[in-house]
């Protein structure tokens, strides 16, 4: 990755006389002093591709970076391994060796860089991480009115540049996305017979295990997100994560799961039958949410906007909920004590009725993060869609068992069909393509 170059297109979009610090996180403590697995910020996973404890990353409008990091020690790499060194730091961003910094010369560090600058970057959203240095030297600065350093009189959130250059995906990026998906694509291929020839009894949490275990066979170091596997009536918790319910054998299990690779998200989501068929009632509904997912993917181009690809994905779930009575009749969202019979396909629009049963917007943008940052909308419009955006649809149904209006067959049902889609100078790319999605197509595969 050229993060030379990243950050000469940083330096660009920062205003004059403006300096921007960015803080990776520290460990965190998971139990008394045992770790969670340590992830960098990825804002700094952008600019930098380091993975280092504590580094602060910071950079001004002259060009000029700095890294503040702990330098490696012998005891410390004796326990833990091999930490980062000067040489790596120099390796990706080309700074000079005197622009590393140990921590006991960050206060001196940021007091230079904060001295005479107009404006100032932070991460609001991870600002009670920041060091108080920070702080301690914005407040010196307001307070010695008199002294020739001036610190900056505005701060503003590093989503203005960074995360709108995070939104375009450079061709290493979509490459690096599309490694992470083709490792989830091999592990589902290798769960869905798993789960349909298994004899005893299946826990959900075996399946996880199943499937998660195929992607770090395949040289993942983390998944992109806690794997969803949930059968049944769990189906409808969007982000149920429990994973500890048995299998039945007339359940749906929905899978939402996703490799990470060298930082970069897939996410994919299949609804499978727990014996390699589907019910006739599974059918209606999982048909009714592929056709929405197919008319929602066909809006994928530039130009075009999220609003637009959700539109077109709820147009068909209400319709065909519409057509299986699932509207007949429905508690009125503003007096659930009353009862709605057959409302009109406008007033279950205009009133959200439909939340009932699709409760969740149909697409987010993807990269380093599986919710990846960007604006959605500019100027208060709907956000058009660019070349290069990588980006979920993913429609669903989901009928809780405890809904009392809703027919029976349908209840405890939940279905999510999700895809990644890439944008090209013209059309899509659906990444996920491979992914085996149509009922002929699982069918068969569980049948090995």
């Amino acid at each position: 990755m050229d993060y030379k170059n990243k950050l000469k297109n940083l330096t660009k979009l920062m205003e004059k006389d403006s300096v921007l610090i960015l803080y990776a996180g520290g460990r965190k403590t998971r139990n008394r002093d045992v770790a969670y697995p340590y992830r960098s910020s990825s804002d700094i996973l952008y600019l930098s591709g380091l993975s280092i404890e504590n580094m602060i990353l910071i950079h001004n409008s002259d060009g000029e970076s700095f890294v503040v990091m702990d330098m490696p020690e012998e005891k410390q790499e004796r326990w833990e391994g091999k930490m980062t060194s000067r040489d790596d730091v120099i390796a990706n961003l080309g700074i000079d060796a005197g622009n590393i910094r140990d921590h006991s010369e960050v206060e001196k560090l940021v007091k230079s860089q904060l001295a005479n600058k107009n404006t100032l970057y932070l991460d609001f959203t991870t600002v009670s991480e920041f060091p108080e240095v920070i702080m301690k030297n914005l407040q010196s600065m307001q307070l010695n009115n008199r002294s020739v350093e001036q610190g900056p009189q505005a701060i503003k959130h590093i989503g203005e540049i960074i995360h709108e250059m995070r939104v375009i995906k450079n061709p290493e990026e979509l490459s690096k996305i599309q490694t992470a998906i083709d490792i989830t694509e091999r592990a589902y291929r290798k769960s869905l017979p798993f789960i349909a020839n298994r004899s005893e009894e299946l826990m959900e949490y075996q399946v996880k295990a199943y499937l998660e275990s195929h992607m770090f066979d395949q040289g993942i170091e983390s998944v992109a997100y806690p794997s969803i596997v949930a059968s049944g009536n769990n189906a409808t918790v969007l982000h149920y994560t429990k994973c500890n319910s048995v299998v039945e054998s007339n359940d749906l299990i929905l899978i939402d799961a996703g490799a990470e690779w060298q930082g970069y998200a897939a996410d994919i989501t299949r609804t499978l039958p727990s014996k390699g068929k589907y019910s006739k009632p599974a059918k209606d509904l999982y048909n009714i949410v592929l056709e929405a997912q197919e008319k929602a993917i066909a809006l994928c181009k530039p130009g075009s906007t999220l609003q637009k690809i959700h539109e077109a994905a709820l147009d068909v779930i209400i319709d065909g909920c519409m057509h299986l009575g699932l509207f007949k009749k429905i508690p009125d969202p503003d007096d659930k004590s009353k009862m709605i019979k057959n409302p009109k396909k406008s007033e279950i629009k205009e009133r959200k009725i439909y939340n009932y049963f699709y409760m969740h917007y149909t697409s987010h943008y993807l990269g380093l993060d599986v919710h990846d940052v960007g604006k959605y909308f500019v100027k208060d419009q709907n956000r058009k869609l660019e070349t290069a955006m990588v980006f979920t649809v993913e429609p669903g149904i989901y009928i809780p068992a405890e809904y009392e209006f809703a027919p029976a067959s349908y209840k405890g049902i939940g279905i999510r069909i999700e895809d990644d889609i890439a944008l090209t100078k013209d059309t899509f790319i659906n990444l996920s393509k491979n992914i085996p999605k149509t009922i002929n197509e699982i069918e068969s595969l569980m049948k090995l």
